[in-house]
């Protein structure tokens, strides 16, 4: 009710900006308790997948509406290189547009402000290979190992940035298994980047 009260004082542009921060907020809170059922369903093993056949462009249009706020607000240059044919996929398009997003997040929240992201993928042998590079803090080696289990936090890496609970890369690895892919990072240390590949 106070919120509310103190909103018909505001001005036109405090009340655009109190919106924002609220949408903001609702978001991450709602990430947040998506990350939590994602993490109960897959310990109880009842994450399910639901494939059928889409194009790598309907997936990765799907992760970019999600991830284009937090990448336009850190000011980063966003590249998307996909092959000129359509590539067409049996995944649970929700499943890997969430993994890709979560990638595309990282990359813009660990990479210092006007960076550079890109997103590329291309096909060899029936595969797809997607990545997702960044020119932002790069890890270190104990870091690139680990930073796929769950709620691995490195605080190196964390300082300066919205933290996050750890959950997210370990749930976009089970999801990717769960499609017979594998995820992996690359990274040639700290402040060099890291390209994550899938």
């Amino acid at each position: 009710t106070d919120a509310l009260q103190a909103a018909s004082r505001m001005t036109p542009v405090d009340r655009g900006r109190a919106q924002l921060t609220l949408r903001s907020q609702v978001e991450a809170m709602r990430a947040l308790l998506d990350d939590l059922l994602d993490v109960s369903r897959l310990r109880f093993g009842r994450l399910a997948l639901n494939k059928h056949e889409v194009t790598l462009r309907s997936v990765v249009d799907g992760a970019l509406d999600t991830a284009h706020a937090l990448i336009d607000r850190r000011r980063h240059t966003l590249t998307v290189r996909l092959p000129d044919e359509e590539i067409r996929l049996e995944v649970d398009p929700t499943r890997m547009g969430q993994v890709l997003s979560n990638l595309l997040i990282n990359a813009a929240k660990y990479t210092d402000e006007g960076g550079r992201i890109e997103l590329r993928a291309s096909v060899q042998d029936d595969r797809c290979r997607i990545e997702v590079a960044d020119n932002g803090k790069g890890l270190d080696e104990a870091a690139r190992r680990s930073m796929f289990e769950m709620f691995w936090r490195a605080s190196e890496v964390d300082i300066g940035s919205a933290q996050g609970m750890g959950i997210g890369l370990a749930v976009a690895r089970s999801v990717v298994q769960m499609h017979d892919g594998t995820i992996t990072a690359e990274s040639a240390g700290p402040g060099k980047g890291t390209t994550v590949v899938i």
